[in-house]
């Protein structure tokens, strides 16, 4: 299921900070904070999905002409469906084409 890989050489992190995504019906996406490390980037999130609340790190990497999308091993959280739309989602707000 994870991570997600997206082919693009830039990203553009501004559109998606301090900002709440409705992805679907009962699933909903707030980012906030972001740390930059060279290309790198770590993003701090929260999830309802239905009435489940998780709070966890997305980590988004710089590899050669493409960039990972995943949760950061050290998020404590449920890998669920809703958490896999929202990285999927967050891949097309940030980046134009994904695989």
């Amino acid at each position: 299921m994870f991570p997600v890989k997206v082919l693009t050489k830039q990203i553009n992190i501004s559109s998606i900070l301090y900002q709440e995504f409705k992805i679907e019906d009962n699933l909903y996406l707030k980012c906030f904070f972001a740390c930059k490390n060279e290309q790198n980037y770590t993003i701090e999130a929260v999830l309802l999905d239905n009435d489940f609340l998780q709070s966890f790190i997305i980590n988004v990497k710089k590899k050669n002409d493409y960039f990972i999308i995943d949760v950061s091993q050290f998020s404590e959280i449920l890998k669920t469906e809703g958490v896999q739309k929202a990285l999927h989602y967050l891949a097309q707000r940030l980046f134009k084409e994904t695989i």
